[in-house]
């Protein structure tokens, strides 16, 4: 149990054109099996990722809802259950989560996420882009495109990407 209440925010993210000190970039897979991923036949590009990138795998939530998965990915405690899956359609914000910490310490985050935006409402700067260069709807590799773009720009401590068709 979580006892610590999250802070609240009271410091904007710094201005756009203002460089973060420290910078992360996230790539989030949704439904991508371990043994999946870890297969550098099956994965070349995953695996010369890993080489020079810190990973790890992630427990699948109870409910193995994405909104649910990915609450407990930012915020580091699976609190899914029946009540939880009810609570997070309902719009309730969990302040808890990183973005949300590191919005209070005046730090921006960037995300592209077809799931995960309204979880971190507030707090993330969303991905807001036309159709891909062939008038596709955004898909993981846009998404990976637009992260990478976004974390070259400077501006975020932290940008995430979401990607949800691993498993199609």
């Amino acid at each position: 149990i979580d006892l610590i209440p999250p802070p609240e925010i009271t410091t904007p993210p710094p201005p756009r054109d203002t460089a973060a000190p420290h910078r992360v970039l996230a790539v989030l897979v949704d439904s991508l099996r371990f043994d999946v991923a870890m297969s550098a036949d099956v994965m070349p590009n995953l695996a010369r990722l890993r080489e020079g990138a810190l990973w790890g795998e992630t427990t699948p939530c109870r409910d193995e809802v994405t909104t649910e998965c990915l609450r407990a990915a930012l915020g580091g405690t699976d609190r899914s259950s029946a009540l939880t899956a009810v609570a997070g359609r309902t719009g309730a914000v969990d302040r808890s989560l990183i973005p949300f910490r590191l919005h209070a310490r005046g730090m921006s985050t960037w995300m592209c996420s077809e799931a995960g935006e309204h979880l971190l409402e507030g707090a993330v700067e969303p991905c807001r882009a036309p159709p891909d260069r062939r008038g596709q709807p955004w898909n993981d590799a846009a998404r990976v495109e637009a992260a990478i773009e976004a974390y070259a720009m400077g501006r975020h401590g932290l940008v995430l990407a979401h990607l949800v068709d691993a498993d199609e």
